[in-house]
């Protein structure tokens, strides 16, 4: 089983010619809803790729919450542990979508701030479970789970994004860092260690001083996995004709990450898989309703190959 703690937003989408520029007003025909929140397109995306889900979250006790709450229920995500707080407004995020895919993201956390892990069971932390974690809700939250987890479950895997440092005892109680060539510099930078060349000195280098697995998302080149001696796997994403929103396709390919390394693929082929996910995921609008099913995923890299 995966239990994810995270965010659960409302998505508002704007597709423009470009983003607008400080001042500028711009004029569009309509606007798009989707369900969104980095914890909640994680849970969904995995659940896609047939795992077990349960979700840990805050929403508010308004349309928005009880809304994502059944919509994840129907993906055949578990919302036990989703709680909705009296007065509180679930969590929103405003999105300009530019022609080519690019977006541009504002994040209101609402009711996210209000998450707390606690609500997790002790019996849930077990051995064959796995935590993912991302960064959309109360840091001192996420480091508590990571360290109640930490050696009890199979792994715990966090996704860092937004890129907030997220601390030396947070760090050192995962066994999965997620990020891209950018972040990964921030955060090297940002926890005063000096950063390679490039990024694959600066991953080898994180791995090392932490002890995990460090895993590069590269958008259109794919995704690398390193650990303390260096690169150990690697996979291109598919190649795309042309992209229609990008949004959530880090998340696709966090989910199915954690999906495919829960039920026992080697890293290299879950990797290959979770670059399949997330560059499907390109194909369609919004974040989790574009998320494609594990038989697609399974297809597109048996054809890959």
């Amino acid at each position: 089983m995966i239990i994810v703690f995270g965010s659960m937003n409302i998505d508002l989408v704007f597709p423009v010619k470009h983003a607008p520029a400080a001042g500028e007003t711009i004029l569009i025909p309509d606007y798009q809803q989707f369900p969104g929140g980095k914890g909640a397109n994680q849970a969904v995306a995995a659940a896609c790729m047939g795992a077990d889900v349960m979700m840990a979250a805050c929403v508010g006790d308004d349309a928005f919450g009880g809304y994502l709450t059944n919509l994840l229920k129907t993906r055949g995500v578990d919302t036990a542990y989703v709680a909705a707080e009296a007065g509180a407004r679930t969590g929103s995020a405003v999105i300009t979508l530019e022609q080519g895919g690019e977006n541009r993201i504002m994040v209101a956390a609402g009711a996210n701030a209000r998450a707390r892990q606690d609500v997790i069971p002790e019996t849930a932390l077990a051995k064959g479970n796995t935590v993912l974690l991302q960064m959309e809700t109360d840091l001192s939250e996420i480091k508590a789970l990571a360290k109640r987890a930490q050696g009890r479950v199979d792994r715990v895997i966090l996704n860092l994004a937004p890129m907030i440092p997220p601390g030396v005892e947070t760090l050192q109680a995962i066994d999965y860092l997620i990020l891209n060539e950018i972040e990964i510099v921030q955060l090297a930078e940002a926890m005063g260690l000096a950063t390679g060349q490039d990024y694959k000195s600066t991953a080898t280098m994180m791995a090392r001083t932490y002890d995990l697995i460090c895993i590069l998302t590269l958008g259109p080149a794919g995704a690398e996995a390193y650990d303390a001696q260096g690169l150990i796997a690697q996979s291109p994403a598919l190649p795309l004709a042309h992209v229609v929103d990008s949004t959530g396709a880090g998340d696709a390919f966090s989910g199915a990450l954690a999906a495919f390394l829960d039920q026992g693929r080697p890293l290299p082929e879950a990797l290959q898989l979770s670059c399949v996910a997330g560059s499907l995921a390109c194909l369609k609008m919004g974040a989790m309703s574009s998320y494609p099913g594990r038989d697609e995923v399974l297809a597109q890299w048996a054809k890959a190959a």
